[in-house]
């Protein structure tokens, strides 16, 4: 079985998301994994029902809430935040028990362009093995000194955007220029802005794809899968795994408010410069994504105690990231 993961709080979204996706889900046979960013089971019901309505028998579906969260992880739902993106690392570990060979994201102010097959690109990227480790200076040649290394899987595809570009909210208000997007393996070493509204993994990697502690609660926001991205990068070098980014493309019509994200996000740049220059130089270890995770939670939460004290943030991010790790060595 394949998974599709979304999270969503808004029903009029979500149900425009679905007939717009709802032809190449049926084509692809594959179950959908909905995280509801709410507790109120009343309004999860009406998106189920109006998914139900659109397409009765399309395909299997699964709806899920904070309600959901309390009830299987019990003192450890913390980990799974409130009002924020953050929350699809719920739907993440149910397509895992529910034994999804692969995983799809979309958020749900990414529609599918004409023509384009999002799904089915995504998995012929995360069949391919690739060359990560070697720039190489010119296309179609192959220029002299060029070594013969093995080639690695591809176990990560960072799917990119036409229409509104995923930036931060200085940009944004800065006004947007043309932009192209690249296309290519993400070399080894280097670590790199992971957009989390267009991408699938392969399984061996979904306990790598936690978005982390964010939300009001915690007062950052919107660098959830950036955080996400660089740790699942750090590992995937070490473990000699590769990033595809590029396509497929998905059209962002976004659905987010500048000043509302520019508020957001204000906390989170200092914060995001240092947390790169930490796991930059930090030397990972581990022989499976898993115990990799584990590591990186430790490693996390000693550094945090360290600069900032007990209870800080940083500390409580690496618990959360070792919670996250032992979920993937049960069945909930």
């Amino acid at each position: 079985m394949e998974g599709l993961i979304i999270a969503t709080n808004r029903l009029g979204n979500m149900l425009k998301w679905f007939k717009a996706w709802r032809n190449e889900i049926a084509e692809n046979d594959i179950a959908i994994f909905i995280m509801h960013d709410s507790f109120n089971s009343i309004d999860t019901r009406e998106i189920f029902n109006g998914i139900k309505n659109i397409a009765p028998e399309l395909f299997k579906r699964f709806v899920f809430n904070h309600c959901d969260v309390v009830d299987s992880l019990q003192a450890d739902s913390w980990i799974i935040p409130e009002k924020t993106s953050a929350c699809k690392s719920y739907v993440v570990l149910k397509a895992w028990n529910a034994g999804c060979r692969k995983i799809f994201c979309l958020d749900d102010d990414c529609l599918p362009i004409k023509g384009l097959h999002t799904i089915p690109v995504h998995r012929l990227k995360l069949d391919m093995k690739m060359d990560n480790s070697v720039c190489v200076t010119i296309d179609k040649l192959r220029p002299r000194g060029m070594p013969y290394l093995p080639k690695v899987p591809v176990m990560l595809s960072h799917g990119l955007w036409n229409g509104i570009p995923d930036i931060d909210a200085i940009t944004q208000v800065s006004g947007l220029p043309y932009y192209e997007i690249k296309e290519g393996i993400i070399p080894r070493g280097a670590l790199f802005p992971f957009s989390g509204m267009n991408w699938a993994c392969n399984r061996e990697v979904m306990p790598l794809m936690y978005f982390g502690v964010q939300g009001p609660r915690w007062r950052v926001d919107r660098f959830d899968d950036i955080w996400c991205g660089f740790i699942a990068k750090k590992v995937m070098d070490h473990l000699r795994m590769a990033v595809w980014s590029g396509k497929p493309c998905i059209n962002h019509v976004r659905a987010s408010d500048v000043f509302v994200n520019l508020e957001k996000e204000a906390p989170g740049y200092r914060m995001n410069n240092e947390f790169y220059e930490f796991l930059f130089d930090l030397t990972i270890k581990g022989e499976t994504p898993l115990e990799c995770m584990k590591h990186v939670g430790e490693k996390i939460y000693a550094w945090g105690r360290k600069i900032n004290g007990i209870g800080s943030y940083w500390e409580k991010y690496g618990e959360a990231i070792q919670i996250w790790a032992s979920l993937f060595e049960k069945t909930i």
